[in-house]
């Protein structure tokens, strides 16, 4: 897992929520609520937000030199048992679309979607051979 530096960013984080507009700020976030794990220490600071902030929590991630660390469902997130000083951005997007080319199928899966809503979905549409 990635850190940075720590004296980068102000403690306790709720002095940003005015900078950051709509995004939900969350402070010293237990791993095991937000991966499929369900183990690890504590993200210092996650940022939870749609489409439209996540250029604003890169910025906001690179203005304090911290890592940015994009989570969707935190199937893909291994956090260890201290305390992370990346900023995490809990992506909220959903949205299944598809387009038909012959007899081929483009499914476009917004970030935020579970992976069995999708195959659920592509199942119910007759799509198969992923």
């Amino acid at each position: 897992m990635q850190t940075a530096r720590q004296e980068t960013l102000v403690a306790p984080f709720t002095f940003y929520s005015g900078i950051l507009n709509s995004m939900k700020l969350e402070e010293m976030v237990p791993f095991s609520s937000i991966t499929t794990f369900g183990i690890g220490g504590n993200a210092r600071l996650v940022l939870s937000g749609g489409a439209d902030e996540v250029r604003e929590a890169i910025s906001f991630a690179k203005d304090k030199r911290n890592s940015f660390i994009a989570l969707g469902g935190g199937s893909n997130i291994l956090g260890d048992d201290g305390v992370s000083d990346a900023v995490f951005f809990k992506l909220h997007t959903a949205g299944i679309d598809y387009t038909k080319h012959g007899g081929d199928v483009t499914i476009v899966v917004s970030a935020g979607e579970k992976w069995d809503e999708v195959v659920s979905h592509a199942v119910k549409n007759g799509f198969y051979g992923f």
